[in-house]
């Protein structure tokens, strides 16, 4: 018995089957062999949010479904489908997120901190005002939020002011005695989830520090 085999139909039919996948041969640049966020340690206070963004490798691969979730901290950050982060309550987390092939994870450690907000600095008897340049991670005190602290309470906030074609930050701190306390400054910026403590501090004295045509540099630590 002789066995007719029609070429054409059986090369179409290869074909067909290589395309599909079926004999499981593809390149292996259809698959991404690593992740990596674009952040991995980010600051946030408390309501605020920041967007989470995944890259994957090679550039020629297929980026797979993301997959994101609270490892760590469940109560104190939340992530959404699309890696939005939105801090809840004051304390530390762990995003992690997850590629649905090959097993590729990434992470990102969160530090949430308290708003500050002038209705949380007591209004004392005693004041004094500084003025500052703040430089920070690209910056020039538009969009960095600064508070000054004594103790490592809330004892003032900074407001971005522009004069003589000159911007700059003037920091009101406030005390319930006349001399005495360290000041210590600290900086956040939301656009960017970066927040830390400033290269400079003060004994508190009632007297105003700086001025317009002589700004106190600030940059973080």
């Amino acid at each position: 018995m002789r066995l007719l085999i029609n070429i054409p139909a059986l090369a179409l039919l290869a074909a067909t089957m290589s395309s599909c996948g079926i004999f499981g041969d593809m390149d292996s640049t259809d698959f991404a062999t690593a992740m990596d966020l674009n952040r991995h340690d980010i600051s946030l206070m408390v309501g605020d949010t920041f967007q989470l963004e995944v890259t994957y490798a090679p550039e020629t691969a297929k980026a797979p479904d993301t997959y994101w979730e609270v490892m760590q901290g469940m109560t104190i950050t939340s992530v959404d489908p699309q890696g939005v982060v939105t801090a809840t309550q004051v304390g530390e987390s762990l995003i992690r997120a997850r590629a649905t092939a090959n097993s590729l994870t990434d992470t990102c450690h969160v530090s949430t901190f308290a708003r500050w907000e002038w209705a949380d600095i007591p209004n004392n008897e005693y004041d004094m005002v500084v003025y500052a340049d703040v430089q920070a991670h690209g910056l020039s005190n538009n969009g960095i939020q600064v508070a000054a602290f004594i103790n490592n309470q809330l004892r003032g906030l900074g407001e971005v002011s522009t004069s003589q074609d000159r911007t700059y930050t003037r920091i009101r701190v406030w005390h319930s005695y006349p001399q005495g306390g360290t000041v210590t400054f600290r900086y956040y910026i939301p656009a960017q989830a970066r927040a830390g403590l400033l290269d400079y501090s003060t004994t508190f004295s009632g007297e105003t520090q700086g001025s317009l045509s002589n700004l106190i540099p600030m940059q973080p630590q």
